[in-house]
């Protein structure tokens, strides 16, 4: 029974151990994909500036 005790501990500290890793990693993903999204947005937006720059030509 103290051997599956301790194993039982073990297997926890081992979980808890995996677990925070994986949280770390989830807020790393986090925080790539909102700089990610950030990214794509100005250049949608730089894109859109172009697009009308050029639409502003063109009506000329």
């Amino acid at each position: 029974a103290r051997a599956d005790i301790a194993s039982n501990k073990l297997k926890l500290a081992t979980i808890g151990n995996e677990r925070e890793r994986l949280q770390h990693d989830i807020e790393r993903l986090n925080t790539e994909f909102d700089q990610a999204r950030l990214e794509e947005k100005l250049r949608e937006d730089h894109r859109k500036q172009e697009l009308d720059a050029l639409q502003a030509i063109a009506t000329k």
